[in-house]
């Protein structure tokens, strides 16, 4: 008998032809391995290599060729599909430039993302970093803004309260010290019973006039103005004659307890005695020159005190100087320090910085075994709160 098939080829592969443009084969083998049929469409240097059916039926396959195989239903037969390697090999470099252009493209956007962020989240940051070291500094004069609603903002608003709680502070600190001073003065004042000095010294004069006793009448009446002026009827403000009176009275008492071993010279501006200053600024500057100064001379000549008083600019300037022993320049940038023993200068330093600001006050120039020259800056005018 005779069986006769006929196959439309193209038909037959046409569902290889979706799979596949070029490079590829058919081979349809007997279980023996007996080639049945046989398509080849392979072209350039892997068409001389094609595997013949011995070669696709074996366990060792051509390592030029990835081969896939499949039994045929109802027959011993086998359908073989294969393929050049290479042309695999480009269709996975092909995915592999995909992958790594898509890996390129990951990274440009988390690049991006990543800068997008230290712009929303870092600078805010950075700008609350600069604030914090403002405050640490000491300046609480500044503002602090920012528009976010997120962590970052409401960290920034709660710093904003906390300097402005903090400026708060400070000022209430101020005023407290300038309080203090005001009640320290008072209770220095109210140490004394003005009526009952003022009685005892006019009764020492009194006496002394009757006994002719004139040095002792001159101390008492010294006295009697240096009180006068120094408790001031209760008040810290007096007025730059009444302070200059004030010192004047206690340098000629200091000359007489030293025999006149030191002179005094004046020099005092006339447009300067109306104008209102705080009290007791200049005594404690004539009391160090005379104590720490001119008490410990050593070189030739008799101790010479000079007070000075001018106005420069808007301010009034006090100068008191001495041929005393003077100090080394490193003990003048000290006097005036929290850790001074000098209590009555640092006094003056402070209260003048508390009512005027931080660029009055007092400073100190002094050349060793020649003398010191003490400088006290003050405004013309008093601060409104006075």
């Amino acid at each position: 008998n005779i069986l006769c098939m006929t196959i439309d080829l193209a038909s037959a592969l046409d569902t290889a032809d979706s799979l596949f443009e070029d490079n590829y084969g058919f081979l349809m083998a007997s279980a023996e391995g007996e080639s049945l049929f046989r398509f080849t469409n392979i072209s350039g240097e892997a068409a001389a290599d094609v595997p013949d059916s011995g070669t696709l039926t074996q366990e060792g396959i051509s390592r030029d060729y990835l081969v896939e195989s499949s039994a045929l239903k109802d027959t011993d037969w086998r359908l073989y599909l294969y393929r050049p390697v290479e042309e695999a090999a480009a269709a996975i470099r092909q995915i592999t430039y995909i992958v790594l252009f898509m890996i390129l493209v990951c990274i440009l956007l988390v690049s991006c993302t990543s800068a997008g962020l230290s712009r929303l989240v870092v600078h805010p940051l950075e700008q609350l970093s600069s604030y914090i070291a403002k405050v640490e500094s000491g300046n609480y004069e500044f503002t602090i803004t920012s528009d976010s609603t997120d962590e970052v903002g409401r960290l920034i608003e709660a710093f904003r309260k906390m300097t402005a709680n903090l400026n708060h502070l400070v000022n209430e600190v101020l005023r407290a010290k300038i309080a203090q001073q005001k009640y320290e003065l008072k209770i220095l004042q109210s140490q004394i019973n003005p009526h009952f000095l003022y009685n005892s010294l006019s009764l020492i004069n009194g006496k002394a006039i009757m006994a002719g006793q004139q040095d002792i009448s001159q101390m008492a009446r010294l006295l009697s103005t240096f009180y006068r002026t120094m408790l001031n009827k209760g008040s810290s403000i007096t007025t730059v004659e009444s302070e200059l009176e004030n010192t004047k009275a206690y340098i000629s008492i200091q000359r007489m307890m030293h025999s006149d071993s030191f002179d005094v010279t004046y020099d005092i501006a006339g447009d300067v005695l109306s104008f209102p200053i705080l009290n007791l600024l200049l005594q404690p500057l004539a009391e160090n020159a005379i104590i720490h100064g001119l008490d410990h001379k050593e070189t030739p000549g008799k101790g010479v005190i000079s007070v000075s008083c001018y106005r420069e600019g808007e301010d009034i300037v006090f100068k008191v100087m001495d041929n005393g022993c003077g100090m080394p320049e490193e003990e003048c940038t000290h006097i005036l320090s929290a850790d001074s023993r000098g209590y009555g200068v640092k006094n003056v330093h402070q209260r003048v910085c508390l009512y005027y600001g931080p660029g009055y006050g007092l400073s100190y120039r002094s050349t060793n075994g020649m003398g010191t020259c003490a400088v006290l800056r003050v405004s013309e005018s008093l601060p409104p709160s006075e």
